[in-house]
């Protein structure tokens, strides 16, 4: 199987060159970034601890709403399920939030087999920054996250843009929700895909006002 073609390592390495130019400047250095610049080290950091097994680190970089679930699905992180290489391959701002792209090579120890796994990020607002608000698997492997409420699940019958969020598409009720989670009666009607909790996240989360200094405006 061949490996990405950009390491993981290699990506990050950069970021913390940049923030090794500026040491010593703390919270007014963050404040000023680019909203872009704060994604992106967001999204790096996040991917970083969670490769080594930090998870309750990369935790701290979740949604409220969302943490739970990130920590009880990626519970096999640095114990069963050993992360070779990371790939940002994609970091997309949207209105209200943002969207990354990143393809994990894992071995799987019981078996000793290397594996891919392509997964969508959403990530929301949240004061100054970003926060993961869902993950979705979007291709490769099955097996990277355990299966738990709220958690990552593999998408199916998405357009090949994965990246793209459907603004016309409504949040579904709880009624659907639940039918969902608990399979659909046979020969009941089935309808579109409901929204992934990343994607919920999205939807409702208000669009963000950026200053010139970078912070976010109510």
């Amino acid at each position: 199987m061949r490996l990405p073609s950009i390491a993981f390592g290699t990506v990050l390495s950069l970021s913390a060159g940049f923030v090794a130019l500026v040491p010593g400047t703390g919270c007014g250095m963050m404040q000023g970034l680019a909203p872009e610049t704060r994604l992106q080290d967001n999204v790096y950091m996040l991917n970083d601890e969670a490769r080594w097994g930090r998870v309750d680190l990369a935790a701290g970089r979740c949604a409220r709403a969302y943490r739970e679930a990130f920590v009880r699905s990626h519970r096999r992180w640095g114990r069963t399920v050993a992360i070779g290489d990371v790939d940002v391959t994609n970091i997309s701002m949207l209105q209200g939030g943002a969207q990354s792209l990143v393809t994990y090579s894992w071995i799987d120890q019981s078996t000793q087999e290397l594996h891919a796994t392509t997964v969508r990020q959403s990530w929301v607002g949240d004061g100054d920054g970003f926060a993961l608000a869902g993950e979705d698997i979007v291709s490769g492997a099955e097996g990277l996250y355990l299966d738990v409420p709220g958690g990552p699940h593999q998408l199916e019958g998405i357009e090949d843009d994965v990246l793209a969020l459907d603004p016309d598409r409504e949040i579904p009720t709880e009624e659907e929700l639940d039918r969902e989670a608990h399979g659909t009666p046979e020969g009941a009607e089935t309808s579109e895909r409901p929204q992934t909790p990343g994607e919920r996240a999205l939807a409702e989360s208000r669009p963000r006002r950026i200053d010139s200094q970078g912070r976010q405006v109510e």
